[in-house]
């Protein structure tokens, strides 16, 4: 996979990302992708390890998740925000993705970040001493933890709250180099 498929793949996960908010049909992103429907989705799947139909749905669940959580708005309205052809078929969906009912999620106690699935990410992950996260585009990969090393892969899911609290109180990353944590 060249770096070029990974930067239009990342491009087009933005975009999608941007227009969530929007019906997003495979057509519509394939024109915007400049590939063949098949292609596009081919290189989608090999790159982000989703198909374009289950991140666009992933994505949306998420940002619906983070929307039952922060606000107000009746559930109704939140799915149709997101396009859900009925509230039905965004109850199952939720449901599927994060174990319970988007009632049940919205009364929960502790918010847990199980089930969201995080926007296709290519920044290097910088953990300060002190925990403090930051992305930079330098560079085309994100840095992950692993047996106290440091690695280059993808984020498709968040960790665990536990694991990412391990890994911001164990590492000191370097900006661009792969090193032993302190």
């Amino acid at each position: 996979m060249s770096i070029y498929h990974i930067g239009t793949i990342k491009a087009l996960a933005d975009w999608i990302d941007e227009n969530l908010d929007q019906p997003l049909t495979i057509d519509d992103i394939a024109l915007k992708s400049g590939y063949t429907k098949w292609h596009m989705q081919r290189l989608f799947k090999s790159v982000t390890g989703y198909a374009v139909a289950h991140y666009i749905r992933a994505r949306k669940l998420t940002n619906a998740a983070i929307a039952i959580r922060l606000t107000r708005e009746r559930l109704d309205d939140i799915s149709a925000y997101f396009y859900f052809c009925s509230p039905q078929s965004f109850s199952r969906a939720f449901n599927r993705q994060f174990g319970m009912s988007p009632l049940a999620y919205r009364k929960m106690g502790e918010w847990s970040s199980t089930g969201f699935v995080m926007p296709f990410m290519t920044e290097t992950i910088s953990v300060s001493p002190v925990g403090a996260s930051a992305f930079s585009r330098e560079n085309r990969c994100v840095w992950l933890l692993k047996n106290n090393t440091v690695s280059c892969g993808y984020f498709r899911r968040v960790p665990s709250d536990e694991m990412l609290a391990a890994q911001m109180k164990a590492l000191v990353f370097s900006a661009c180099i792969g090193q032993r944590a302190e």
